[in-house]
C-alpha cells in the first residue's frame, strides 16, 4: 500500500481512508467523469501531511459545501472531511473541480 511505503502513521492512515471515500463518493455520486485521485505525502515546516484531492468535470454550484452537496439531504460527508482534515477546500478549475483535504501530523 502506497501509504504504508511512504511510513504514514496508522491514525492518518484510517482517517485517510474515511476521508477518500467520502471525496470519491461525493464525485461518483454528485458530479461528471472522469473522477481522479491524488495523494501526496508532503514534509515542511517540522511535520507532514497526507493532501487527499480528488478531481471531478462537475461544476461547482454557488452556495455549496465543500463536498457540493447538502448535508440534510444526503448525509454527513462534509462534516466527516471537516472534522478529521486539518486543512480542506475546493478549487474550480478549466474543466471541472478539486476538492481536497489536509491531514497532518507533528
Amino acid at each position: 500500500m502506497l501509504l504504508a511505503d511512504w511510513s504514514v502513521c496508522p491514525e492518518i492512515v484510517e482517517d485517510a481512508l474515511l476521508v477518500v471515500s467520502e471525496l470519491v463518493t461525493n464525485a461518483i455520486v454528485h458530479a461528471r467523469p472522469p473522477a481522479e485521485l491524488r495523494l501526496s505525502w508532503v514534509r515542511g515546516d517540522g511535520c507532514r501531511s497526507l493532501r487527499i484531492e480528488v478531481s471531478d468535470a462537475g461544476a461547482a454550484p454557488a452556495g455549496r459545501s465543500l463536498l457540493g452537496i447538502d448535508p440534510d439531504e444526503h448525509g454527513r460527508g462534509e462534516a466527516i472531511v471537516h472534522a478529521l482534515a486539518t486543512r480542506h477546500g475546493i478549487r474550480i478549475h478549466p474543466g471541472g473541480v478539486t476538492r481536497w483535504a489536509e491531514l497532518g501530523t507533528t
